[in-house]
């Protein structure tokens, strides 16, 4: 353990500032992170403590500075705290407590034992930052972290006056302390936000749920400790993609923290909040890398920029990072981008959006043995020019795509003969691989347990050695082996039909996966008929590796809610003996703790009033899904407008289902239909049903839409003029408007043989 001499050790007076967020992916961590950079370039002598024994991660930000970067010897909180416990008992039977006096808490509180110094940069001013981890990570940690008794530590060993011994102590040796707590409510939780600091930065993203959970723990802190402890509310990862929204968020979190920003002696409360937004910025997504070197100094908008501010907040005076020369942050950020690969490039993982999952696990997989990868969607163009190879999934589904094909074709141009080739094809289905694919043997991840997949895939691309190397594997929160389903299930069958929404797929992936950044439900939000039911069933099927516990319930009454939830508690072994709302809250209470499992999605599918379902909606890591015919979640909750189909995909749909429907008969129905998810899946399924021609079918739809026309629409269903050809056409000025013929098709029962024997698609 290397430690940084320490010149004027006694009687720093220094602070303590907890960085803590009611929900997680906030960019808590990164913000305290670069705080402590900044304030260490203007020569304080800085801690920084990774209390989030949990979901350690602060370490990350600075691995290329640590000489133990994977913390596979390095001691911390966790040991910090056993000690003490230990030394407080006295060997024999019964393991008894014995008194401890004051000069033993205080040689016990030492925390430079714990800590160690950043290496390989010199700080202006002899300024230095020092780092305590959560503890070693070793296969003994968690362990170590879920066995320790919290309440035996205060009440039995008096841990109460060795945490404020700890704290003084931190005080005595360095001018700022940062500690970086778990999010939530817990015992951890509280010891960080109300016992130890001396100011507490509560770091929220812009909801309603992170807002409000924010302001309640503050009003928690506050009653605890009064006016003795400053509170900086930070709003966090903001996104401007949507400017109204964002506006009313601001207010709405300015009304709410009103009295707390007041009492940080603002005389211009706007001004304050100008001052510690921090924004969002993509190009930090994806590695975990300080803005210290990824940003250049003196742009305004940078993040930089914005953590210099909040900075300067925090400290009371003005602060101006002193950034290194240009050539040697450049030679920084590199490491920080390229620090643990195999190879110099990142491997390129190109699947079709129906295979997402299997991509993200291969990319877990490659991280463990310190390999970087990046996601390529057929889809979307691709910049082979900066990987290193190309891993390309094969399906039933992608080998038809014919962007799976171009993209193909386009690696190929990269390969050459021999070992190591640039394009390595992965076959996740037993099937016959068809040209221009089957040139090469594949990776078969099918048929094979994930010990002997993972194996396979890596002997492939030469990283067996790699694996062998890492003693204990890096920790990744990469999706459980595709083949294996969840632990608990209840979702409504795949439709072995669906159509197209690969966009609309792929963003509700990232929302949800970059719980990195969002918090509370997703909505999807749409008229009837639109398809959103069926969009989240399949999410849940692609998706279904992300997570063990998956629940689906239809909200269209709180008593089938209840109930639903209740059912769960059995399937989760809650032992629970009570009433349904009994049940309910033990159902609430595991989620938000994450037992048996942090990983689970619940849907609540046809909500359409919040007030009635608000109180069952449940907290903590796992995600929520709600699919609601109306707009009335917008104001509480990150939204997805559902809309009818593209052209391309109508016509995708019913050619998979006709397979003797000519393109110009199907895009004429699809534009009879509107493009309605629902109507044109009643149409495929009536003409695959009947052999109707497509003539007599739009001369069918002719002689009913007059009638379907002159027909009022239900209460709260929105209607336009319809075109003389049947439904009105999405424009600028109309995008949504669900198609009065449409609506009728989808939803009523008309006197003859129309829908009689057509299957519907539930929205």
């Amino acid at each position: 353990m290397r430690l940084n001499p320490d010149t004027a050790a006694e009687h720093r007076n220094g602070r303590i500032i907890t960085f803590y967020s009611f929900k997680g992916g906030v960019g808590r961590t990164m913000a305290l992170a670069n705080v402590a950079w900044i304030l260490a370039s203007t020569g304080r002598r800085v801690l920084t403590v990774d209390w989030d024994l949990e979901s350690p991660g602060l370490h990350k930000y600075f691995a290329p500075f640590l000489v133990d970067r994977h913390l596979r010897s390095s001691l911390g909180v966790i040991d910090a705290v056993r000690d003490f416990a230990r030394s407080g008992t006295q060997p024999g039977v019964g393991d008894r407590t014995r008194d401890q006096r004051p000069e033993d808490v205080h040689s016990a509180a030492q925390i430079r034992r714990y800590a160690s110094s950043l290496v390989r940069y010199d700080f202006p001013g002899g300024g230095s930052i020092d780092f305590v981890p959560s503890g070693r990570q070793d296969r003994a940690y968690s362990h170590s972290v879920s066995t320790f008794n919290w309440d035996d530590f205060y009440e039995r060993f008096d841990g109460a006056t060795f945490l404020d011994a700890l704290g003084e102590d931190m005080r005595r040796h360095y001018d700022i302390t940062l500690i970086d707590s778990r999010t939530g409510l817990s015992d951890n939780a509280g010891i960080c936000t109300v016992q130890l600091p001396d100011a507490v930065v509560s770091c929220f993203t812009m909801n309603n749920q992170s807002i409000d959970g924010a302001v309640a723990v503050a009003n928690s802190i506050r009653h605890h400790r009064g006016d003795g402890i400053q509170l900086f509310p930070v709003p966090t990862r903001v996104e401007d993609g949507e400017l109204g929204k964002l506006e009313r968020s601001r207010t709405y979190a300015r009304q709410r923290f009103e009295e707390f920003v007041r009492l940080l002696g603002h005389s211009d409360p706007e001004k304050y909040w100008g001052l510690v937004e921090i924004p969002y910025k993509v190009f930090y997504a994806y590695e975990e890398t300080l803005a210290t070197f990824g940003d250049r100094p003196q742009l305004e908008n940078s993040l930089l920029a914005a953590y210099e501010r909040l900075t300067s907040e925090l400290v009371g005076e003005p602060i101006e990072f002193a950034a290194p020369p240009e050539p040697l942050r450049r030679a920084w950020l590199a490491e920080f981008e390229q620090r643990g690969s195999a190879e110099s490039d990142p491997l390129m993982i190109a699947y079709a959006p129906r295979d997402r999952i299997w991509a993200e696990w291969i990319a877990s997989q490659l991280l463990q043995v310190g390999q970087r990868s990046t996601l390529q969607d057929v889809n979307s163009p691709a910049l082979l020019d900066k990987a290193a190879r190309a891993l390309v999934l094969l399906s039933r589904e992608s080998v038809r795509l014919a962007h799976t094909q171009r993209f193909w074709q386009a690696a190929l141009a990269r390969d050459t003969p021999g070992p190591g080739r640039f394009v390595v094809p992965v076959r996740l289905e037993g099937f016959r691989v068809p040209t221009p694919f089957d040139d090469r043997e594949p990776v078969d991840l099918f048929n094979v347990t994930v010990g002997h997949a993972r194996e396979a895939l890596l002997g492939k691309l030469g990283l067996r050695d790699a694996a062998l190397a890492i003693s204990t594997p890096t920790v990744t929160q990469g999706p459980r082996f595709p083949a294996e389903p969840p632990r608990v299930w209840r979702a409504p069958a795949r439709n072995s039909s669906f159509t197209g929404r690969d966009a609309v797929l792929e963003l509700l992936r990232e929302r949800l996966s970059a719980s990195t950044a969002m918090t509370g439900p997703v909505v999807l939000q749409g008229f009837g008929g639109v398809g959103k039911t069926q969009i989240a069933v399949e999410y849940l099927h692609r998706f279904a590796a992300d997570y063990d516990i998956v629940w689906w319930i239809s909200a269209d009454q709180p008593a089938l809610v209840r109930a639903a939830l209740a059912d769960l508690a059995s399937e989760l072994q809650l032992q629970v003996a009570g009433t349904a709302a009994e049940q309910v809250q033990a159902v609430l209470e595991a989620l938000r703790l994450g037992e048996p499992s942090p990983r689970w999605i619940v849907v609540f599918d046809n909500a359409d009033d919040p007030n009635l379902i608000r109180e069952f909606i449940p907290s903590g890591h796992g995600d929520v899904i709600i699919t609601t015919p109306g707009q009335e979640w917008a104001r509480e909750a990150w939204t997805l407008d559902v809309n009818v189909f593209e052209r391309a995909e109508s016509v995708e749909l019913l050619a998979r289902r006709v397979t003797t429907l000519s393109p110009p008969d199907a895009n004429e129905i699809a534009e009879k239909l509107g493009d309605l998810p629902l109507a044109v899946e009643q149409a495929a399924t009536w003409l695959a049903t009947t052999a109707m021609t497509a003539r007599s079918y739009l001369e069918l739809l002719d002689e009913h839409l007059p009638r379907i026309l002159n027909e009022p629409p239900p209460p709260a269903i929105p209607t336009r003029p319809p075109t003389p050809g049947g439904c009105p056409r999405r424009d600028s000025e109309n995008p949504t408007p669900p198609p009065r013929t449409c609506w009728s098709f989808s939803r009523s029962s008309p006197p003859n043989q129309f829908q009689r024997d057509c299957s519907t698609v539930r929205a």
